[in-house]
């Protein structure tokens, strides 16, 4: 069961936790009922049952678990997007506000530019110095 709750929690696709629980589930059970003969005897049986419930019990708990990662993942991204957009947005507007004054900041600029932030912090980091750029510019 431990197995099948680290499963759900590495950022693995739903579907394929999934599969990969029933597998494990179809292979318990084969074991248990070929191998050990667990339904044989009435405890055999209570045992088995026993040990599914507990298993499904897992599954489920582990399916839960999964795509509320699989949701977290999926919104951080869409947001981190949109947020690059705005602030990719931003800059370009100040750049064309920059060139039309002609102002000594534009270089500034154009050499953050031609860093090109590779995460997101850098693109923070950009925003943030962009930002300051323009109020001096604005203080001017």
């Amino acid at each position: 069961m431990l197995v099948l709750i680290f499963l759900y929690t590495i950022k693995v696709r739903l579907r394929n936790a999934f599969i990969v629980s029933l597998f494990m589930l179809a292979g318990y059970e084969f074991a248990a009922v070929f191998f050990q003969d667990i339904l044989s005897t009435q405890d055999g049986v209570i045992i088995f049952i026993n040990n599914n419930f507990f298993f499904v019990s897992a599954i489920v708990i582990g399916i839960l678990a999964c795509s509320m990662i699989e949701k977290t993942s999926k919104d951080e991204f869409i947001m981190r997007n949109l947020i690059v957009n705005e602030v990719a947005q931003e800059v370009l507007h100040y750049c064309e506000v920059i060139k039309r004054k002609d102002d000594e900041n534009l270089d500034k600029i154009l050499k953050l530019l031609s860093e090109k932030p590779r995460n997101f912090d850098e693109m923070l980091n950009f925003y943030y110095e962009v930002s300051r750029l323009r109020e001096e510019n604005d203080n001017h």
